[in-house]
């Protein structure tokens, strides 16, 4: 699970830089199993609607690395969110 945890958080932290996200030091993220298929949805702001993990000037280092896709970064946050489960299960309507 760790591995594609960390594919779904990498590939969410491009799209965000892709359409024009920027570091405001923060980060925010939505990490949703429907019938084993992981997607994450990320936000380098206190985005109130996710699971804020990184408020706004708190770590501006660890959350420089995320920005940067560092995969001891993604890997550290994935056990994080998988320890502690900060993700919701979804099942076929």
């Amino acid at each position: 699970m760790i591995n594609n945890l960390m594919t779904a958080i990498n590939q969410s932290i491009k799209d965000y830089k892709e359409s024009g996200g920027e570091n405001k030091n923060a980060f925010s993220i939505l990490v949703q199993n429907k019938d084993g298929n992981l997607t994450a949805k990320c936000n380098f702001s206190e985005n109130l609607n996710f699971a804020i993990l990184y408020w706004e000037n708190t770590d501006n280092k660890s959350v420089a690395k995320l920005f940067d896709c560092d995969e001891d970064a993604i890997f550290n946050l994935a056990c994080v969110i998988e320890e502690h489960k900060l993700f919701t299960e979804k099942g076929a309507a």
